[in-house]
């Protein structure tokens, strides 16, 4: 009797083991690199996660794309431009976040007295300056809040004398 309970004990514990030993990976499945199955292409998977690979409602494109990189240049984020009117505003439709804005004078004397930067997350920071950018004082450079967000537009308050012309770089 004791010979038939270790033959039946050895071949459940004998099974068991064998059950748990088989691969959980199945190689016919393509894999995402999120666990979920990819055979079917991104559009047409029902219950995925819309955390990964979907732009929201609010057009935010860019908010589950690859990591945040630093630049490693200055990039310019508009035209020179005059303060004429006593503000202008530029659209930044560049991809990628930044860390600072700068500005530069690129012609004459301009009084910049605030410059108000609007993020994509609907935030925004304003800057009170109340400086000259001119040939002797040619950069105005501030650092922006949250270190390394997406800009969606900037707003310089000021004036030109005629003929002066100031440029936004982004870094």
């Amino acid at each position: 009797m004791s010979t038939i309970k270790a033959i039946i004990t050895t071949l459940v514990l004998g099974t068991s083991s064998v059950a748990m030993a088989q691969p959980s990976y199945d190689h016919d499945r393509r894999d995402d690199g999120y666990g979920r199955d990819d055979r079917y292409g991104r559009d047409d998977r029902s219950g995925r996660d819309d955390r990964y690979g979907r732009p929201s409602d609010r057009g935010d494109t860019d908010r589950f794309e690859q990591p945040r990189r630093y630049r490693s240049s200055w990039v310019s984020l508009a035209e020179p431009m005059e303060l004429a009117a006593g503000r202008d505003r530029i659209e930044v439709n560049l991809r990628g976040t930044f860390t600072q804005l700068r500005l530069q004078s690129v012609a004459g004397t301009s009084y910049i007295q605030r410059v108000i930067v609007r993020f994509r997350d609907g935030s925004r920071q304003v800057v009170e300056l109340n400086r000259t950018a001119d040939p002797g004082n040619r950069m105005l450079q501030f650092l922006l809040d949250g270190n390394n967000r997406r800009i969606d537009s900037i707003i310089v308050i000021g004036r030109s004398q005629r003929g002066a012309a100031i440029q936004v770089f982004g870094i």
